[in-house]
């Protein structure tokens, strides 16, 4: 899976999503309202892979995040390398709100959940579907104020020399007062300006020991994540409703065992 983003002058490049959904008692409520109950985020993410000097190329992933009454569902890509072939799969995982435990699952097309897959959301979770730890920390930057007056932009530069290798010397972050009703936070430690969301990070990264001439991307190049409202279709929003109810029905069950 990719799970390498920038931390501390060095890359680590993660796919990163978050779904909250909560589901209905099944039969309480018709397809049309409990589609209105299903609120969706995206996450959009442009990044090079492989990180390796002969191939790495620009890929754009895009991730979901599904939040139905109390219930949780991240929709992430997974891609990674298998004997020097890509492979670009997707991955899910199920939490209730208020529970320490989640469950990794492989596809939405399994009727029941494996309880053998239950793991420690916040560690999961904190690994691989958001910015925040895999971001350099703070100290480490240098805030030069909003690129732009009439928009919520604010730029951040090292100011320290970084290690030899794939390291960024530029954070741009973008703030909006849209999308503050969901739950979550590409990085938290830079979402601190009052009735607004960080919704994009642009990160310019620079090569500074790999061969020039061996390198298929530019020197310079941003990694790009953005929140976003996605729309989907009537059918789509009931698909992940039904799974979701299962699962609920499921879940319970087994508390009362």
């Amino acid at each position: 899976m990719m799970n390498t983003f920038v931390r501390s002058g060095a890359v680590s490049f993660i796919a990163c999503l978050a779904i909250s959904l909560h589901c209905s008692s099944s039969g309480s409520k018709n397809k049309n309202e409990a589609s209105r109950d299903l609120k969706i985020l995206g996450l959009t993410v442009s990044y090079p892979f492989p990180l390796t000097a002969e191939n790495a190329s620009l890929v754009n992933d895009t991730l979901r995040v599904y939040y139905y009454e109390n219930y949780v569902l991240y929709d992430m890509p997974n891609r990674y390398v298998r004997n020097g072939e890509v492979i670009h799969t997707r991955m899910y995982f199920l939490y209730e709100k208020g529970e320490v435990h989640g469950y990794k699952i492989d596809t939405l097309t399994d009727d029941q959940i494996d309880p053998t897959k239950k793991v420690l959301k916040d560690p999961y979770l904190k690994e691989i579907a958001y910015a925040n730890e895999h971001l350099a920390s703070t100290d480490s930057l240098v805030n030069v104020g909003s690129i732009a007056p009439d928009e919520l932009v604010r730029k951040y530069i090292m100011h320290r020399r970084p290690p030899p290798g794939l390291t960024f010397d530029t954070i741009y972050l973008h703030y909006t007062k849209n999308l503050k009703e969901f739950d979550y936070s590409l990085a938290p430690q830079f979402d601190t300006v009052a009735g607004t969301k960080l919704y994009k990070i642009e990160i310019v990264f620079n090569l500074n020991s790999f061969d020039p001439a061996q390198l298929t991307l530019p020197a310079s190049r941003f990694i790009h994540f953005e929140l976003f409202t996605p729309e989907i279709s009537l059918q789509d929003k009931q698909r992940i409703i039904t799974y979701i109810e299962l699962q609920q029905k499921m879940l319970r069950d087994s508390k009362s065992l």
